[in-house]
């Protein structure tokens, strides 16, 4: 909030924060090769209210790395699609 209300600090530590995302979603994307194929990511967190300068700074320079990339905003709680994971890779006999 404060960012959007000119505080330069919050502006400055935002960028900040999206540069350090970047490179956190990179570096999982080179582990699992996605570079060059499609694949969604999903916003999770408060941060990503924050329009201007982290969500809009993050996408744009995510996509100019990563042109096959999806935003997708988190639509069911985490633990839903960490269950709906475990089910598909368990065997039940």
């Amino acid at each position: 909030k404060t960012a959007e209300m000119g505080d330069k600090i919050s502006k400055k530590i935002l960028k900040e924060e999206a540069d350090e995302a970047i490179i956190s979603v990179k570096t999982v994307v080179d582990k699992l090769g996605l570079a060059d194929k499609e694949f969604d990511l999903v916003f999770v967190g408060n941060v990503f209210k924050c329009e201007k300068y982290f969500k809009s700074v993050l996408m744009r320079k995510l996509k100019s790395k990563f042109i096959k990339i999806n935003f997708k905003s988190l639509t069911k709680k985490p633990v839903e699609g960490a269950i709906k994971l475990a089910l598909r890779k368990s065997v039940i006999f």
